[in-house]
């Protein structure tokens, strides 16, 4: 297959620090006793990064550690 001239390819560059907070989220969610699917995932990793406590997904509530809000 050839590549499309003008085509643009999204670089992301991870420190092993974002690999390694990721790699522990994800082990969380996996753990989890409810279904999750992607886009569960993606909800709650929005939720995280934004500091919010709500998510839309039914039964999942997002609680920080006292000393990790910013």
């Amino acid at each position: 297959m050839q590549k499309m001239i003008g085509e643009t390819t999204y670089k992301i560059t991870v420190s092993r620090a974002d690999s390694d907070v990721i790699k522990n989220l994800v082990d969380i969610l996996e753990n989890c006793p409810m279904g999750l699917n992607n886009d569960d995932y993606v909800e709650i990793m929005k939720t995280i990064a934004y500091h919010n406590y709500e998510t839309d997904i039914e039964g999942v509530e997002i609680e920080y550690e006292e000393d990790s809000i910013i």
